[in-house]
């Protein structure tokens, strides 16, 4: 059996009823509790993607919290974290993974994605027993391996991580034409699944979302999920398999580490080189397959043949195979700073750090032989950092020298300005935008006032102070914030920014700030982040929209009307979906008030649009999720800008497909 130390820490599952699972695949009984106690305590982790799935705190389901961190592998590898506040739900299922029974037992995650359940004694762990957690609010029970917006595993040890990686493991297994679960002892299943952990480890996907990673974890490592299968017999006795069948280059001087796997054997396995040797640098551990250290010299192409020794008595049985691996020589350094460097100033204190990649770290910086000289007043160190007081305005173009602690060298030609007078500071957040709107009875959190010219760093404070309303601003940030109205009312701030050149400059500036109702009137709320300053931080529709009678798609569209002092504002959001599946097809939000009319929106669709991600619609429940959903602006003035929408929107449940108009 495959050892377990060559996956990341493992963690303790439930034990559950063994009337329910007698019969499936075999099996391990669990040991009745001490004492003849009716309960044995058991323990697992839930592990996705960080931000995946975040709800707000007040929901069912995993979003009782933001994620926290978990296994620390699992997030300098693969970017997950724990899932906090998650359901998790244990019962069986048949051989095509479509739930059987009731639900054997229940629990709910810890902040770091652990949780803990008591169950009965007497147990057979088998490979028709399934772990779920789920993530809408409209799954209330068990579904079936592989339903979109779940998590599934097989339980056939006391110890399994519940993640994307045994997710899609175990949807595989299933998907097999409907195979018998009972063909896959519990021991086979339990090496596959550390088996494919290992492949995820080694081939991180991207983390974006959860349909996102569960298609890329299946896109790169479904063949070798393939061939773990193909090579499981079924009777828990197999001769040992290594499935590992190419190594990836690895890079002169680079840390090299990479996992050959097998399934199948008796007992503990253990590796040896039967043939060859590995590059000068590298090493394989004997008891997990890794080779692994930092290859010293270039190699074109080394072979090997990896033997891998089962536990069986009294003759352990073998597998070998043949592999190659390629050092690739360690490509030079090569500079990356940007020309031109940041302009410096007469009189005034510069500092900039030059940055190269490449080579081997620990880089000596200096001119290249012929180069001009920086201005009269800077000066470059050996650690590749610009400083000083320029005292002579003018441009120069210079050449500069990194060597790395190889030996090995490059160029690269930097230009610097620097000027005599800086330009005029002033503050460049546009007085005639209203800020984002805040609300009654709340602490305000609003933007960062800009401001550019002068000699930075700027220093920013507000008049008068303190506030009447209490209004605050980050010095050293100019972050507005803090203000609270108890009614609906445009209150003036005076900001004020200074420089810090000598004399010191000082510009302000008045803004208003409007304070509306709560958003209660029972139609959602969506927070609005990264929006221009007069597009507000949050949508609170006033109402919502769906037609009676649709053809190939259905909008389901939310309007916020409000008067605001000296002006109107509406906006409004647009979702359509499928009129026969419910799948997204589009959504947008849009603005209209005295300053323009603006658009921001995503499509499934329209390929000259960027996709919608991180948007949940169930027409049948009545709800749409958006969990950071991203917008971008088409045409101008914001062309390219993308905003984030996070909350969720309330609209009467209906049932698909509506019905088409009459002709």
């Amino acid at each position: 059996m495959l050892n377990y130390a060559m996956i990341a820490r493992a963690v303790t599952l439930p034990v559950l009823a063994s009337a329910m699972l007698a019969g499936c695949g075999g099996g391990d009984t669990v040991p009745a509790g001490t004492g003849g106690t009716a309960g044995v305590a058991a323990a697992g982790i839930v592990q996705a993607p960080a931000g995946a799935l975040a709800r707000a705190a007040t929901e069912k389901s995993w979003f009782a919290s933001l994620f926290s961190v978990a296994e620390s592998w699992a997030i300098d590898i693969t970017g997950w974290t724990g899932v906090s506040g998650a359901t998790v739900r244990v019962f069986t299922i048949d051989d095509h993974g479509v739930p059987i029974g009731s639900v054997i037992a229940t629990g709910s995650t810890n902040p770091d994605g652990s949780f803990n359940l008591t169950l009965p004694t007497g147990t057979v762990f088998a490979s028709n027993l399934i772990a779920q957690v789920e993530d809408a609010l409209a799954i209330t029970g068990p579904m079936p391996v592989g339903t979109a917006n779940t998590l599934s595993v097989f339980i056939v040890s006391s110890t399994i991580n519940l993640n994307p990686a045994t997710d899609v493991a175990t949807k595989a297994l299933v998907d097999r034409g409907g195979e018998p679960l009972s063909n896959y002892t519990p021991e086979e299943v339990a090496q596959y699944l550390a088996v494919v952990e290992t492949l995820v480890t080694e081939n991180p996907p991207a983390s974006a979302n959860l349909a996102t990673t569960l298609t890329q974890i299946a896109a790169a490592v479904g063949g070798q999920i393939t061939a773990v299968l193909n090579a499981l017999s079924g009777t828990g006795v197999a001769d040992p398999v290594i499935i590992t069948t190419s190594l990836p280059n690895g890079v002169q001087n680079s840390p090299y580490s990479r996992t050959a796997l097998a399934v199948g054997g008796t007992g503990a396995l253990t590796w040896s080189l039967h043939d060859g040797a590995l590059p000068l640098g590298l090493s394989l551990n004997q008891s997990t397959g890794r080779i692994s250290g930092t290859p010293t010299t270039p190699v074109s192409q080394s072979s090997v043949i990896l033997m891998v020794r089962d536990a069986a008595s009294p003759t352990p049985r073998t597998d070998t195979q043949a592999l190659s691996l390629t050092i690739e020589p360690l490509a030079p350094p090569s500079v990356t700073t940007a020309s031109p460097l940041p302009d410096g100033q007469v009189g005034s204190a510069y500092n900039t750090t030059l940055t190269a990649t490449g080579g081997t770290p620990g880089y000596v910086w200096s001119y290249a032989v012929g180069s001009n000289q920086l201005p009269s007043g800077l000066s470059l160190n050996p650690s590749g950092v610009i400083s000083g007081t320029p005292n002579s305005a003018g441009t120069v173009q210079i050449t500069v020298q990194v060597t790395d602690n190889a030996g090995l060298s490059a160029t690269g030609v930097l230009s610097i300005t620097v000027t005599s007078v800086a330009q005029p500071l002033s503050i460049t957040t546009t007085a005639a935008d209203p800020l984002p709107a805040g609300v009654v009875g709340q602490p305000y959190a609003g933007p960062t006032i800009q401001a550019a010219g002068g000699t930075p760093p700027y220093t920013w404070s507000i008049e008068p102070t303190p506030h009447p309303y209490g209004f605050v601003i980050g010095s050293g940030t100019g972050v507005l914030s803090g203000g609270v109205s108890q009614s609906e009312a445009s209150i003036a701030v005076t900001v004020v920014v200074r420089d810090s050149s000598n004399p010191i400059q000082q510009d302000e500036r008045r803004f208003s700030v409007y304070f509306g109702a709560p958003c209660n009137r029972g139609n959602g709320e969506l927070t609005i982040t990264n929006a221009p300053p007069q597009f507000g931080g949050r949508f609170c529709p006033t109402g919502s929209f769906i037609p009676t009678e649709a053809t190939l798609e259905v909008g389901i569209s939310f309007t916020e009307v409000e008067v605001i002092p000296n002006y109107v504002l509406s906006e409004n959001v647009l979702v359509t979906v499928d009129n026969a599946t419910g799948v997204l097809r589009s959504a947008s939000i849009g603005r209209n008030d005295q300053f323009g009319i603006y658009g921001w929106s995503c499509s499934m669709e329209d390929f000259s649009q960027p996709a919608c991600n991180g948007i949940t619609v169930l027409p049948q429940s009545g709800v749409i999720d958006f969990r950071e959903a991203t917008f971008t602006y088409r045409g101008h003035p914001y062309a390219g800008q993308v905003i984030t929408l996070t909350g969720q929107l309330i609209f009467p449940a209906f049932t698909l497909p509506l019905q088409p108009p009459p002709p």
